[in-house]
C-alpha cells in the first residue's frame, strides 16, 4: 500500500530530524565535510547491484559555469573579458567547477552540446561541437544562430584558452583527475546533443562526432566504458548499431572492479532539433551508449528506450497539484514509456531566466518527496557550495557519522530505533552493542522484501567476519539474505518494517568497514 508524498513527506522528515537529533559532532570536521563524505561512501553502497538500482545526484548543463567563463586570476571569479555581460555570467546553469559538483556527490556529469554542420561558415575549422548554455532551435538563419552562440558564450574543442586546450577537453581532464584521487567512483557524462544546419546524417557530421569523442576520451585516460569492454565481460549487445547499454544487469562494481572504468558516456540527440534519442548513426561509436531495451534475455532487442529519460521537475510539480498520487502514478505520468524500469529514470531542473525563469528548480521537499520512488538520479541547475539540496539527498548515514573506526572493534552500520511509531535514526556505527536484530532480505536486489529477525547476540572479541556469518546463518535459516538497503526507497521501504521493534533495538546491515581495503563495503 503506498502513502500519498504528502503523508511520505510528514513521515521522512519526522525520521530523518530524529537521526539529526541523535547526532554527534565528529571531533575535526565540520558539516560540510561530513556532507561530502557521506555522499562519497553513500555513492558506493549499491555498487553490487544494477546501474537502474543506484541514486545519485548530478548538474544540469555542468559545464557552462560562471567559474569557466570567468577571468580566474587568482582564483578569483570576476566574469569579465570576452565573458562580461553575457548569460554564463548573467544567468548561468552552474557557478562552481566541477571537481567541486564532484566533491559534492555529484554522478552526472551533463554536457548540452549544439553541433554546427558544414553549411555554417563561422565554425571552427575542425571542430564542430559547442557547449551550450541551451539548445538553439533548428532552422535558425546563420546570423541569427551566430548572434546566439555568442550571447550564450558556447564553448567546446572549437574555443581554446590561451594555453591552446580546448574548453571541454579542460573540464574532461579536471573530471579524470578527480576519479584519479577517486578509484572507487563511476561518472555518467551525458551529452546532449541538438544541431545547427542541414539536418543530414552525413560522413562529416558523424566524423565530426568521432572526433569530440576520442577527445573526450584521450582526456580521460583509458576511464571511459567500451562496447568491447562489455563484450568481454559477457554482454553481447550486438543490436541496434550496439548502442545499448544494460543497466537492469551492469553493476559499478562490473564496470570499476572487473573493467577497471570509471566514466560511462551516455546520449541522446534533442528531439526539437534534429533526430531523436536512439539508433542514430551519429552515436554509432565504440564509447556512446544512446539507448536500453525493455527485455532480459541479452542480445534479444525489445521496445527500443532512449537512455537517459529526464523530465523537467515542472512536469512533476504540475502534476502533484492537481492531485494526490503515489510512486505507481508518477511512473505512469513521468516514465511512461518504461513502466518496468528498464532504463535510468532523472530527473531534470534548469534554474535559468533563459528557460522560464526557475519553473524547473529542483528544491529540497522534490528531492525528499521523489527519492521515495525509484528516481535514479536528480540533474540540478546551480548547484553551489553547502548546498542544503545535497544533505537532503542523504538518506543513508546519520549526520556525522560513521564515527572513527576503532581497531580491532568489528564496525557494521546499524539502525537504531529510536521510537516505535514514529522515529528511526539513519545509519550509525556504534561499537558497544552486545545485542542486536538482523536486517534480512530477499533474492531482489532492486525490488527486495525486508524482514527483521531479533536474537543475534555479538561477542565483542569477535572477528567481523564472525559476526558477518552469523548474521547471514540467522537469515539464511528463514530462506533469506544479510541485506543492507542501497538507495532511498529501499530505505524507506526498511524504516516501515522497523515499526514493529521495540524503542532502543540495533538492527545490523551488511555493510561494513573492511580494513584490508580502508573503506566501508556491502557483501
Amino acid at each position: 500500500m503506498y502513502l500519498s508524498f504528502k503523508q511520505q513527506k510528514k513521515k521522512l522528515l519526522s525520521l530523518l530530524g530524529a537521526g539529526i537529533l541523535l547526532c554527534q559532532i565528529s571531533q575535526g570536521e565540520t558539516h560540510q565535510e561530513w556532507v561530502n563524505r557521506a555522499m562519497l561512501l553513500q555513492s558506493e553502497i549499491g555498487q553490487n547491484a544494477p546501474l537502474n538500482a543506484q541514486f545519485q545526484i548530478g548538474t544540469h548543463n555542468s559545464g557552462i559555469s560562471r567559474y569557466y567563463v570567468s577571468d580566474q586570476e587568482d582564483g578569483i571569479s570576476k566574469c569579465g573579458g570576452s565573458a562580461a555581460g553575457t548569460m554564463a555570467c548573467e544567468d548561468p546553469n552552474q557557478v562552481i567547477n566541477l571537481t567541486d559538483q564532484l566533491n559534492q556527490g555529484a554522478r552526472h556529469i551533463e554536457f548540452d552540446l549544439v553541433q554546427l554542420f558544414p553549411d555554417y561558415p563561422f565554425r571552427d575549422k575542425g571542430h564542430a561541437m559547442y557547449e551550450c548554455h541551451f539548445h538553439i532551435k533548428s532552422g535558425t538563419s546563420g546570423a541569427e544562430a551566430q548572434a546566439l552562440l555568442n550571447k550564450v558564450v558556447c564553448r567546446s574543442g572549437a574555443l581554446k584558452d590561451g594555453n591552446g586546450e580546448h574548453y571541454t577537453q579542460k573540464m574532461a581532464q579536471e573530471i579524470n583527475q578527480w576519479l584519479n584521487e577517486h578509484p572507487h567512483s563511476l561518472v555518467y557524462v551525458y551529452l546532449d546533443i541538438g544541431q545547427l544546419g542541414v539536418v543530414r546524417k552525413s560522413s562529416q557530421a558523424t566524423s565530426d562526432m568521432n572526433n569530440f569523442i576520442n577527445m573526450l576520451t584521450a582526456s580521460l585516460s583509458g576511464k571511459v566504458l567500451s562496447k568491447d569492454d562489455l563484450n568481454n565481460i559477457g554482454f553481447h549487445i550486438n543490436h541496434d548499431g550496439a548502442t545499448s547499454l544494460p543497466v537492469s544487469k551492469l553493476t559499478a562494481n562490473d564496470v570499476i572492479g572487473k573493467l577497471k572504468r570509471q566514466v560511462i558516456i551516455i546520449a541522446k540527440y534533442n528531439a526539437l532539433h534534429g533526430p531523436s534519442g536512439g539508433a542514430d548513426e551519429r552515436l554509432n561509436n565504440p564509447y556512446i551508449f544512446s539507448q536500453v531495451t525493455d527485455q532480459n534475455e541479452v542480445g534479444i532487442a525489445g521496445n527500443v528506450l532512449s537512455l537517459p529519460q529526464d523530465p523537467g521537475v515542472s512536469n512533476f510539480n504540475d502534476w502533484q497539484k492537481k492531485s494526490e498520487f503515489n510512486c505507481q502514478d508518477l511512473q505512469s505520468h513521468l516514465y511512461p514509456s518504461d513502466g518496468a524500469h528498464n532504463g535510468l529514470w532523472g530527473i531534470n531542473g534548469d534554474a535559468t531566466k533563459a528557460s522560464g525563469g526557475g519553473s524547473d528548480v529542483i528544491t529540497m521537499d522534490n528531492i525528499k518527496e521523489l527519492s521515495q520512488c525509484p528516481i535514479n538520479y536528480f540533474a540540478m541547475d546551480k548547484l553551489a557550495q553547502n548546498d542544503p539540496r545535497v544533505e537532503a539527498a542523504i538518506w543513508s548515514w546519520a549526520a556525522n557519522y560513521p564515527q572513527a573506526v576503532v581497531d580491532g572493534v568489528s564496525n557494521f552500520a546499524q539502525i537504531k530505533v529510536q521510537n516505535d511509531n514514529a522515529a528511526v535514526n539513519q545509519m550509525v556505527n556504534n561499537h558497544d552493542v552486545s545485542e542486536a536484530g538482523v536486517l534480512c532480505r530477499s533474492n531482489d536486489l532492486v525490488k527486495p522484501q525486508w524482514r527483521i529477525l531479533n536474537g543475534l547476540t555479538i561477542d565483542s572479541s569477535a572477528s567481523a567476519q564472525v559476526i558477518s556469518d552469523q548474521a547471514k546463518h540467522l537469515c539464511q535459516a528463514s530462506g533469506m539474505l544479510f541485506g543492507t538497503p542501497i538507495n532511498p526507497q529501499q530505505m524507506h521501504d526498511v524504516l516501515n518494517v522497523t515499526k514493529s521493534q521495540n524503542q532502543g533495538t540495533v538492527i545490523l546491515l551488511n555493510y561494513q568497514y573492511d580494513a584490508s581495503q580502508q573503506r566501508w563495503i556491502t557483501q
